[in-house]
């Protein structure tokens, strides 16, 4: 007897499955459709959209969904130096809102420490109401705010038919939080400081007047007349002038003092009267100096406080003998015992 043995055929079926996708798909599901991020299959079978949760199929009248949220800061700029001193520090924010529907969405501005938590300032977070694409808030910064990097991050919800939907919120704007001690007392004004005139900035000008224009703006040059007193070569009185102005914000002004007795012409910017103490830096100098309220600038810039109030003082005297003695003295030759400077301030 024969034996027929027949072979067998075993087919195996491969099934391939793509596992990712990254572009943006339309998903459709009854009578309506969503955009998601990217969607891929798993190992069982199942369709996953990036997103956590889609509103789709919604029956004709119900939900629809709302065009995509399309988010971006448009300032402060990222770097943005908020300098805090004894009065409280506006910040400007704005920020540009594409397809938000009021019905769906919530947006808000967080101001958020260096440690990643929300920072200790006025109604923070700030909600915002957003007209024609774009939002606007106003930060206040409160004295005692600890410097460092803060982040300003734009956060929105957007919730359809009870369902949250991702939002791509953008990254974090990162601002430089700067925050002085606050003078507790101000020191008396140096007796060889005599006669003190005291104006304020904006007051007319006249020879015991004021600049006579606002403290950000130029002024062509000015002549002053300051006295003074000497005994056997020594200075034992100058004239003290002295004008209050509060600061602008965004600005940056040369100071600048012109003619035979500039390099003894001593300047200072400070929040006390009179004050030519060492420890003013950069606000303390001979000549001219350049004073700044915003992030842009030099290092040795004099930075003042947006809102404080400051004295422009200035005086006739030895400022590197002062600085090294504590003494007042000067060898400049004004006839008849008075000095006339022309000042001005410029643009920078």
């Amino acid at each position: 007897m024969r034996a027929i043995v027949r072979p067998a055929v075993f087919c195996v079926l491969f099934f391939s499955v793509v596992t990712s996708m990254h572009a943006q798909v339309t998903v459709r599901c009854g009578a309506g459709s969503t955009t998601v991020a990217g969607m891929h299959i798993n190992n069982q079978g199942e369709v996953v959209v990036s997103e956590t949760a889609i509103v789709c199929g919604q029956a004709p009248g119900g939900p629809v969904m709302p065009n995509p949220l399309h988010l971006a800061i448009l300032s402060p700029p990222g770097g943005q130096v908020v300098n805090i001193g004894p009065q409280p520090v506006s910040l400007p924010f704005s920020a540009s809102i594409l397809n938000y529907a009021a019905a769906n969405d919530q947006c808000s501005v967080t101001v958020l420490s260096p440690g990643g938590g929300a920072a200790a300032i006025p109604n923070n977070p700030t909600i915002l109401s957003p007209s024609n694409n774009q939002a606007s808030a106003t930060l206040l910064f409160p004295p005692g705010l600890a410097s460092g990097t803060y982040s300003l991050a734009l956060q929105c919800t957007r919730t359809v038919n009870g369902q949250q939907v991702v939002v791509n919120n953008p990254a974090p704007r990162v601002i430089v939080v700067n925050s002085s001690t606050i003078p507790t007392q101000c020191p008396p004004i140096y007796p060889h400081f005599s006669p003190d005139v005291a104006q304020n900035y904006t007051s007319p000008y006249g020879p015991d007047g004021g600049w006579g224009a606002l403290p950000n703006q130029a002024v062509s040059w000015r002549p002053w007349t300051l006295s003074r007193t000497i005994q056997s070569g020594w200075l034992v009185a100058t004239q003290l002038r002295r004008w209050k102005f509060t600061a602008p914000p965004d600005s940056r002004m040369l100071l600048q003092a012109s003619g035979g007795i500039a390099h003894e012409l001593v300047m200072s910017v400070s929040e006390c009267p009179g004050d030519f103490r060492p420890n003013l830096g950069n606000c303390l100098a001979a000549a001219g100096m350049v004073w700044r309220s915003g992030s842009t600038g030099f290092a040795n810039d004099c930075v003042l406080n947006p809102g404080a109030e400051y004295y422009l003082n200035i005086a006739v005297f030895d400022l590197p003998h002062y600085l090294v003695t504590g003494e007042l003295r000067s060898m400049v030759g004004c006839p008849n015992a008075q000095c006339v400077v022309d000042m001005r301030t410029t643009s920078q």
